[in-house]
């Protein structure tokens, strides 16, 4: 099937999507229960709002015939999975550490809990590098080079800064939610 595409987006078109998919399980989750879950939660579902209108919605006709993914659309989508399968990984393990309490053998017990506070360490380095790979793969450098190239444009540069730098926030705000588990 070739169409004509109706444009590529400068920021992943997707990744409000994963941020909600990822606010929407853990509002499913137990670890919404948590003072840990809560903050990590909250920052995330407050910060979805940053990433909508202006510099976001840019997209540009590039023309061509379209019979697939792009090469873009392909590693944001990987990254974005990653994304969502190591935070669902990681409010996993919070939850199976919270449930360690009901195990009555105190020597069992002491055990149980280092191996999940091995967990933890490990889920939350696994979520965060995808959370980083996720933000980097955000932006599709061919569509900002094809925006940027030629006479400047003091407005939509302003609004293209403007949303990097609010990528960069979200993705520092959710680093440290992830940091403080």
């Amino acid at each position: 099937m070739n169409t004509s595409k109706r444009g590529d987006h400068l920021f992943a078109a997707g990744l409000l999507k994963a941020i909600r998919d990822v606010a929407d399980m853990m509002s499913r989750s137990k670890i919404g229960d948590t003072s840990e879950g809560r903050v990590l939660h909250a920052s995330i579902a407050s910060l979805q709002r940053s990433l909508t209108g202006g510099a976001f919605d840019t997209t540009v006709n590039r023309g061509r015939i379209v019979s697939g993914s792009d090469p873009h659309s392909v590693a944001f989508g990987r990254a974005s999975r990653d994304f969502t399968q190591s935070m669902s990984s990681l409010v996993f393990v919070l939850e199976h550490r919270r449930d360690l309490g009901a195990e009555k053998d105190q020597a069992k017990r002491n055990e149980l809990v280092m191996q999940a506070a091995k967990l933890v360490t490990d889920a939350k380095l696994y979520a965060e590098l995808a959370v980083k790979r996720m933000f980097d793969a955000a932006i599709d450098p061919a569509v900002l080079k094809q925006i940027t190239q030629g006479a400047g444009d003091k407005p939509r540069d302003t609004e293209i800064a403007n949303a990097r730098s609010a990528l960069q926030q979200v993705r520092g705000a959710i680093l440290a939610g992830i940091g403080k588990m």
